[in-house]
Formats: structure tokens, sequence, C-alpha cells
């Protein structure tokens, strides 16, 4: 996968999940020992989208009200936090199908994303917007402009050394620039409730995708050992609840989407009544609990 190095690592096996340990030398959980560089490069350049998530980009498309919510908030605050003495530019790592993209340009934003599936890209340059096909590694770097700002959601849970891509990210900032990541906060409470009481599976666990397990605390740890002071820590909707109240959609698409729908009803009536404030404050609680369903990070180049 691109260039990246993978680390010599060890640790305690975590319990009830094959193939992942706890490592000493990381500070956060992650599989063992790590796919071949050339397994990871035809799942996220070929794979991803055409072939195991087939219906992710019509539905994401479906979901563009929220999403503009969801987007148009990190936006905001990232352009709170950006220098201003510097432009609002902002790369979007790992960019998907193009949303974010989208809705960065429309705020004024000068935005570009660096995203290895084809099918993506296609996608992104359809709605507006640009996005380089490829991966993020060293030799992709030394060919951008810096910029004010990085946004990488979903994306540090792939790579077999996130480390190594923060330091990637601290080199092409521009001094004081910011950082937003979004990462799935897992094995927390409530998982690990489910799984000890209700016999649930390790569902969360997916090795051929997710290389790495971060909650809160390790990945402020690993952001702050890579040269980034932290500025904000906060959660998504803890989607988890439908699981502790007994709507099991682990394996059901159709429950689970209307969970999902559920999710997005709550936080778009939030948005219309003028009450993103108190989302903010609420999952920011959330936060501070352990809970989420992802673990949102803003930090600071330092």
């Amino acid at each position: 996968m691109g260039k990246f190095m993978q680390l010599n690592c060890n640790g305690k096996p975590v319990d009830r999940s094959d193939g992942l340990i706890h490592c000493e030398k990381c500070g956060y959980i992650h599989v063992h020992p790590f796919p071949d560089a050339k397994t990871l490069t035809q799942l996220y350049a070929e794979d991803f989208y055409e072939s195991d998530i087939p219906l992710y980009i019509k539905r994401y498309m479906q979901d563009i009200e929220w999403w503009k919510i969801t987007y148009t908030q990190r936006l905001e605050l990232l352009g709170q936090l950006v220098p201003n003495s510097t432009s609002k530019s902002v790369l979007d790592v790992g960019s998907g199908p193009g949303l974010f993209l989208k809705f960065a340009i429309e705020d004024g934003w000068k935005a570009l994303g660096i995203e290895p599936s084809r099918v993506a890209v296609e996608h992104t340059k359809s709605l507006g917007a640009n996005a380089i096909e490829g991966f993020f590694d060293q030799q992709m770097v030394s060919h951008l402009d810096p910029v004010s700002a990085i946004h990488a959601s979903e994306v540090l849970e792939h790579v077999p050394n996130p480390g190594e891509m923060l330091d990637l990210f601290h080199q092409i900032l521009l001094p004081d620039g910011v950082i937003c990541i979004c990462v799935p906060n897992d094995f927390n409470v409530f998982q690990n409730a489910l799984t000890k009481f209700e016999s649930y599976p390790s569902w969360w666990v997916s090795p051929h995708h997710h290389l790495n397990y971060f909650n809160h605390q390790s990945l402020s740890n690993l952001i702050q050992k890579h040269r980034f002071k932290i500025e904000k820590v906060t959660s998504t909707f803890p989607i988890d609840l439908f699981l502790m109240m007994g709507d099991n959609y682990i394996g059901n698409d159709e429950l689970g989407r209307a969970c999902h729908q559920k999710r997005m009803n709550f936080e778009l009536l939030l948005h219309k009544a003028g009450l993103d404030n108190l989302r903010n404050e609420l999952y920011q609680k959330f936060s501070e609990c352990g809970l989420g369903r992802e673990v949102l990070i803003y930090a600071r180049k330092i």
C-alpha cells in the first residue's frame, strides 16, 4: 500500500478477536501480522467500491442532506482553527466519492482529494470537485502544494503505519496548520457490554478492511506523539445505542439502514431547530465517556 513501512510489533492477543494484539510499541490495537502491500493496494484501488461495498456510493448520495450538515460543521471548525494569515486550503485524504470536497469548494476553500479508487475519483469529478487517484505516500506528498488543513475521515484504521501518515500530514501542512481525523471508536463500552452479556460477536472487527482499532485516548496519544497539539476531541452519534435497546442490525441490512435513518433524522431535526450547539455539547459529553461510533479529533501542527 504505497511505500508505508510496517512496524515490528508485539503485544498480548485481544480476547475474542483472532489476529489482533494490544501493541505495546504502537499504543493501540491492530492486526498482526499485517497483510502484504500488494493485497492492500488491490483492495483499496480496485475492490473497495466495486465489489466490497457495491451500494456505498448510491447510498452516500441518498444521504447528501445529512452529509452536508456533517461536513459543513467540520469545515466550520477547521475554518475557525486555521490561522488568519493563511488561505483556506484543504486536502481530503481518502476523499471517497467526494462530497466533503464539494461542500468545501462551496464554502470558499481551495480543495483537493487523494483517493486510491478510480471509481470514487470519477464520481468526485462528476460533482465538480477534483481528486488525484493514488495513495497518500512520500512520493505523492512531494508533488503537492502545502495546505492549511487536512481532513482524513475513516483512513487511519486502514493503513499499516498510521504514525507515518501523520508525519506526512505534518510535512505538507503550513505552519500552525490543522488536521481533522475521524476513525471508528472500537472496543468501546457498549460493544464490550454486548459481547460480554448478550453474546454478540465482535462485529466491528474486520481484519481485511480495518488494520487498526482506536479509542479517544489511543488516537489522542498517537496524534500528539507525531508533533500535533490537540485542539478538540469529540464523537459522532453512538449508533450502538440501537443494539443496546434491542435493535440487532448486525447482518440485517434493512434494519441497519432504518437505524441509520433515525440517526440522520435526529441530527437533521436538531439542525433545523437551530440546536447545532446542543448537538456539539452532547457529543462532547459522549466522548468524555468514551462513547460515540467514531472518534473525531482536531489538532494543530507544532
